[in-house]
């Protein structure tokens, strides 16, 4: 018990220390400086997972030409063969367009 009272404590001292931190760095920067700052970092990240998610944007959809293209998992390639057996379209296929779908 006294542990878990620990790492709480522990916890809210951080969650202090980073306000602290960002109070001051707001401060620093002015709200209007600071709004932009943090617009930039949440754009950024935004970027970053829409590169992770649709291989780094290296391929294009033959169909509709949309860089917005990922790899059909193995797991997701057999959930859909085992649910529609043969008639899955995805028996074969190794990538799918997010925008229209085609799978190739």
């Amino acid at each position: 018990m006294e542990i878990i009272l620990g790492l709480l404590a522990f916890a809210g001292v951080c969650l202090l220390i980073v306000k602290l931190i960002d109070t001051a760095e707001e401060a620093y920067m002015g709200k209007e400086g600071w709004a932009e700052f943090q617009k930039a970092v949440y754009e950024e990240g935004e970027k970053k997972k829409g590169e992770k998610k649709y291989n780094g944007y290296m391929f294009t959809c033959p169909m509709c030409g949309s860089k917005k293209v990922r790899r059909i998992g193995n797991v997701n390639r057999a959930a859909s063969i085992a649910v529609t057996g043969l008639a899955s379209s995805k028996i074969g296929k190794q990538y799918e367009c997010d925008n229209c779908h085609h799978k190739w």
